[in-house]
Formats: structure tokens, sequence, C-alpha cells
């Protein structure tokens, strides 16, 4: 899951609007994702998925064509949602609510839950700890056998699986 946060200043560029919208395109292809903060768009109406301005249509239209949505349904600023959680997994982000406020100002707290499946993967891998090797003991083993007549009648892969088996 990659998590991000986000703010968007009221007065942002149309260039830095869409720098984002074309970040949110690529990452949303790959894998979950929320994105979640300030995105200041006064104008849209989360419920009727709709917008006055064409930059907000511009998210609007972004979040469809990826199949990101909106999880936040409570204004977090007057009477506007501008405070967003976004994913592009419906049932990734869940129990959205609005917990309290920043301090005394207007800004609200939101409070969300991630839910995943956490699985255990088992590895038949075998991890050699070379932090606990004796590696003069190991010298005085590997030196001590004559190499050069056992594997002087070898071809490189059959002395190559002649040291595996003998040494591993």
């Amino acid at each position: 899951i990659l998590v991000g946060v986000y703010y968007r200043p009221p007065g942002q560029t149309e260039e830095l609007d869409d720098a984002f919208l074309l970040q949110m395109t690529k990452l949303s292809r790959n894998r979950d994702l929320v994105v979640m903060g300030d995105f200041n768009y006064p104008d849209i109406c989360w419920r009727l998925n709709s917008a006055k301005s064409g930059r907000s249509n511009k998210l609007l239209i972004t979040l469809a064509d990826n199949f990101i949505v909106q999880k936040v349904e409570d204004a977090t600023r007057g009477s506007a949602i501008l405070d967003l959680i976004l994913t592009n997994k419906d049932d990734l982000v869940d129990n959205v609510r609005v917990v309290g406020h920043l301090g005394l100002s207007e800004l609200v707290l939101l409070g969300f839950e991630i839910l995943t499946k956490g699985e255990v993967n088992f590895s038949q891998t075998k991890i050699l700890d070379f932090k606990r090797a004796d590696f003069n003991k190991l010298r005085g083993v590997i030196g001590a056998f004559p190499w050069t007549e056992i594997l002087q009648d070898m071809r490189p892969n059959e002395g190559w699986e002649y040291l595996k088996n003998e040494i591993l």
C-alpha cells in the first residue's frame, strides 16, 4: 500500500495541479493507494460528483478515469469537503469520520481505518549467517583438500558440482 499526504494551496497553479493528477494516474495503476490531505476544491459537490470550475472538473475526471474514490462524506470546512481521502480500492478505507478540530481553528481532524489482509509468507530458502562463520577454520578445511588432483580431469561444470557437494 502506498500512503501519501497532499496539500494543495488555494492559489496553486494549473501546471502543479496537472503534475499531481499525472502522478496519481501513474501510481494508481500499479499499487493500492491511499492519499489524504487538504485539496482545497471548494466548488466540488461530492454527493453529485460535479463542480463549477474546469480545474475541479479535471480532478473529478482524473479520479473517475482511474477508479479512484473519495471517502469523506462530512463537511470539513464550513459546508465544503476540502479535506479528502482518496483510494483506488473502495474497500481499503473504512470508518471515515470527523473526530474533532485542530485546537481552536476551523480545521478538522479526520479518523479512518486502512483495511488490509496481512499474510505471512514462509520461505524454504536457506540463508547463511556469515557473521557467525569461523573463516580461519574454513580456510584450514578447504586448504587441506588436494584440489588440483581432484579437479584436474573434470570439466568446469563437473568441478563446480563437486565443489558444491563437498563444501555446501
